[in-house]
């Protein structure tokens, strides 16, 4: 859950500059353990008995907070190809499975062994963020770059930086999505969804029922307040690439959200599952996030209180009958969890019952909820009862953050709050957190608070984002689709009922299940939804050449639809040459017999190429077919090819690369942990460089790129020949690419760099201007005008004469 107070301290800046001098070689963690130290916090908490009166558990709870928390990740195996996942646990052999050696990073430090987590399908790694990033062992290189490289990192300049077969997640925020059991019939709501692990996860498990070859009947709905962590939830996303058109992403206050096909009836519900990860403190983020230590007060949970209800609420109000909500915090206080928990079924008055999780996920150690906790200002003081609180003149000023459910249930009142699920930090080395499982038994009753809809703006055009809906694509855009793409009329008007656009121009298409389409886009009450990303793009339009261009993540959808005319099987080894050289044209003789013979039939547009690979020693059956979207182009005096990709040569590896692998056995021999790609030539451009930087500085600051020289760098000048504090940087493997990447915002000197891929422009246009600088084009004389003359000639036949703005007309 996002913290919702506001942070104060330190800059951004002022923040880096402390941990660089702090840090020296990735060896001690920072920030300093004084900087962990909170009586406030501490004295809150052994006021509440938060571990009951046993001392050792609390001293050992204490000193686990003052430990960092280590990195975890968890594997989308449902959400990438087999062939994928094997692929990337097998460049991970030597990392998640490390000798002794391995794990000495120097003399008296050893980090932990990994540990495989079986019920989340996850590895909790012996690093924390901090070793991570900073730490300078072959190990610790190795598997920053293997976490970059399969990692789900969003992406920049529509560029996919990762493969996304694993999302890096904290262990306990993995239990809400795994108690849900989410299945592929299910819809799916995350009320708070931002950055997106938990989206991701729903995700994971609505694909981990369906058999083979079929498709789910479910759909996950992510929303967030913040439209920059809404489409950053749209880019963190899109390396799942066709797995995404069961997803739909808005922008709504939770507490507001719109019951988008519930009928009348604000109680009938829409959802199956929900996820309610609530706004809170964030004091169960004690040991990753060390500002909390000193920024914590007691009111923080007081202020957040109501607000959590609302959410809560609004969530069982949008849940069917017989649903699961999730309701869910990572923080210790009562205020914010049970005190919450027990109003929620006081409101709702037996239509929701609190449900026993303790036969689910046997392997996760846990804690009991509160039955009683006691209710303390930011003086430290209690408050018995609401009541005693009202008659305490000097507690005026805080009297109206207090509410009546914040206190413990009454006499009357016998909640099972035992059956909520506390994680604590000490049990298993994660961070803290809050789970409570809630089953819809009834609708809710008519005496519990609506929550009314909220209302549909004015859209003004300073607006940075437009939340516009989903349409079908117009019948014109269709045609010139379904003939750009060389579609049948038939295919054409089959695909039509899954194609959408956003604008009446379709400038991109995208592809939406029927099940998600009927409830969140043809629905009447989805006009209130305010849509941010849903399904898969499938093609773009190309404003310069006039066409629609189909995307790889699209591939997979339309392949069954598209004209085996417009294939191209190659060799293994013709693949290779292709991707390796990505944008650049692959002329018809660098490629095989087979393959030329194929070309030399294509007319020009756009095609399939794949090839057939299977590992050595294996059988026919046991190949794989890998495809790429590839664009024939007439090219001086014969046919060439080369990709119609608008991604960066990075992406096409990801994309099929990753499968053009051999034996397991290869991998598991070799003797670096680094993984091997084909040679190539990348560059990346480096923005904010201090002006005085020379190129020596510059392979300095890249120091992970191994191949790294001087002679790779150019300093960019200004009009006056004057260093400009840019450069681009040359390198030779996307292994390299991958580290120089990763040193974006790093500083040089006192300053930010920024360090972004380079987009060099296609082959041809190059020539083509260089061919009109050398060559320029004479323009032919302008025509003569012909002579103005007063009068002007009256048609034929017409003996009439009349005036004309004064002209006057004569008769033959």
């Amino acid at each position: 859950a996002r913290r919702w107070w506001k942070q104060e301290g330190m800059s951004r800046r002022e923040k880096k500059k402390q941990e660089d001098a702090t840090l020296a070689d990735g060896a001690a963690e920072a920030p300093a353990r004084q900087e962990r130290e909170s009586t406030v916090f501490e004295e809150y908490y052994s006021m509440q008995q938060l571990l009951g009166e046993d001392q050792k558990s609390w001293a050992a709870f204490l000193r686990c907070l003052c430990t960092p928390l280590p990195v975890t990740f968890r594997i989308n195996r449902n959400l990438h190809s087999e062939e994928l996942v094997s692929k990337c646990l097998e460049e991970a052999a030597l990392i998640l499975h490390p000798s002794p050696e391995d794990l000495q990073q120097e003399p008296g430090v050893t980090l932990a062994h990994p540990k495989r987590l079986e019920w989340c399908d996850g590895y909790q790694l012996g690093v924390s963020r901090t070793s991570l990033k900073h730490g300078q062992s072959a190990y610790v290189q190795s598997l920053r770059t293997w976490l970059m490289r399969w990692g789900t990192l969003p992406t920049r300049a529509g560029t996919i930086t990762s493969a996304g077969v694993i999302t890096r997640q904290e262990v306990s925020s993995m239990v809400p999505a795994a108690l849900l059991g989410i299945e592929s019939h299910h819809i799916v709501l995350d009320l708070c969804a931002a950055p997106g692990s938990k989206t991701l996860q729903a995700l994971d498990g609505l694909y981990s029922t369906v058999g083979q070859g079929e498709e789910p009947l479910g759909g996950i709905v992510a929303n967030d307040i913040d439209e920059r962590r809404a489409y950053g939830l749209a880019a963190r996303a899109r390396p799942v690439g066709s797995f995404a058109k069961n997803l739909m992403i808005v922008c709504h206050k939770a507490q507001k959200i719109p019951n988008i096909h519930a009928e009348g009836d604000e109680s009938a519900g829409s959802f199956d599952r929900i996820l309610c990860d609530v706004p809170c403190s964030g004091d169960g983020t004690l040991r990753k996030d060390t500002k909390v230590w000193k920024l914590w007060d007691p009111l923080f949970g007081i202020k957040i209180h109501r607000l959590q209800v609302q959410i809560a609420m609004r969530g069982l109000a949008l849940l069917k009958v017989g649903g699961l909500m999730a309701y869910s915090t990572c923080s210790f206080n009562p205020i914010e969890d049970e005190a919450v928990v027990a109003d929620l079924l006081r409101r709702c008055k037996g239509s929701v019952e609190l449900v026993r999780s303790d036969d689910l996920l046997p392997d996760l150690k846990r804690g009991r909820g509160f039955s009683s906790w006691k209710v303390i200002d930011d003086d430290l003081e209690e408050h018995k009862t609401y009541e005693e609180l009202e008659s305490k003149p000097h507690a005026s000023r805080k009297k109206h953050l207090f509410c009546r459910s914040m206190w413990p249930p009454g006499k009357g009142e016998k909640f099972p709050l035992d059956r909520c699920i506390r994680i604590y930090p000490h049990l298993q080395d994660t961070g803290g957190f809050f789970v409570a499982l809630l089953r819809k038994v009834a609708p809710l009753p008519q005496q519990t608070e609506k929550i009314p809809r909220e209302p549909a703006g004015p859209r003004t055009e300073e607006a940075r984002y437009q939340h516009l809906r989903y349409q079908p694509v117009s019948k014109s855009c269709l045609s010139k689709f379904g003939k750009d793409l060389m579609l049948s009329k038939e295919d054409t008007k089959a695909l039509a009922k899954n194609l959408y656009c956003r604008s009446s121009q379709a400038t991109s298409v995208s592809w939406i299940t029927h099940g998600m389409k009927k409830l969140f886009v043809d629905s009447q009450d989805s006009k209130a939804l305010k849509t941010v990303w849903g399904g898969v793009k499938v093609c773009d339009w190309d404003r310069r050449g006039g066409f629609y261009f189909l995307r790889q993540e699209g591939l997979p959808l339309l392949r069954r639809f598209l004209s085996k005319e417009r294939e191209i099987e190659v060799e293994e080894s013709d693949m290779r040459l292709i991707l390796d050289r990505c944008h650049e044209p692959t002329g018809e003789s660098d490629l095989s017999k087979k393959a030329r013979r194929r070309l030399k039939d294509m007319e020009p547009g756009q095609c399939v190429v794949s090839t057939r690979v299977k590992d050595e020693g294996s059988s026919r059956r046991d190949e794989r077919e890998v495809c790429i979207v590839a664009h024939v182009e007439q090219l001086g005096e014969g046919p060439m090819l080369c990709l119609r990709m608008r991604t960066s040569p990075l992406e096409a590896q990801l994309i099929a690369q990753t499968r053009l692998c051999r034996t397991a056995a290869s991998a598991a021999s070799s003797s670096s942990h680094r993984p091997v790609f084909p040679s190539s030539s990348y560059e990346v451009t480096c923005r904010g460089l201090p002006f005085s930087s020379t190129e020596d500085d510059i392979v300095t600051f890249f120091g992970e790129c191994k191949n790294l020289e001087a002679g790779d760098v150019s300093i960019l000048l200004d009009a006056r020949q004057r260093p400009s504090g840019e450069a681009t940087v040359k390198l030779r493997s996307v292994e390299d690419l991958h580290a120089a990447l990763s040193c974006n915002r790093n500083m040089m000197g006192e300053r930010y760099v920024e360090v972004f891929e380079h987009r060099k422009r296609r082959a041809e246009e190059e020539e083509a201007v260089e061919e009109s600088i050398k060559k320029p084009k004479t323009l032919p004389p302008p025509p003569t005008p012909p002579a103005r003359t007063n009068t002007a000639a009256a048609p034929a036949g017409d003996v009439r004469a009349s005036l004309l703005k004064g002209v006057k007309l004569r008769s033959l």
